[in-house]
C-alpha cells in the first residue's frame, strides 16, 4: 500500500454522518485513491469522487499476521 494506489471503500459518513442528503443517498462503494499514509501505519486516508464533490475518510490499516 502507497500513496496513489487505487481503493474502493464504502465512507462511514454515509451511514452514521451528518452529511447532505445527495451523499447519503449514495450508499455503495466508491473508486479513489490513497492520498496520506500515518508514518507508523496505524491508519490511511482515501479519497474519491461523489456527485462532484470530494470526500476524504480515514480508515484502520490491520496488520496482517
Amino acid at each position: 500500500m502507497k500513496v496513489g494506489d487505487p481503493v474502493l471503500f464504502v465512507p462511514d459518513c454515509w451511514a452514521h454522518g451528518q452529511g447532505s442528503d445527495t451523499i447519503r443517498a449514495y450508499t455503495g462503494p466508491i473508486k479513489g485513491k490513497i492520498v496520506y499514509i500515518h508514518p507508523k501505519r496505524r491508519y490511511y486516508v482515501a479519497e474519491g469522487q461523489v456527485g462532484g464533490r470530494t470526500i476524504r475518510e480515514a480508515f484502520q490499516i490491520i496488520p496482517k499476521n
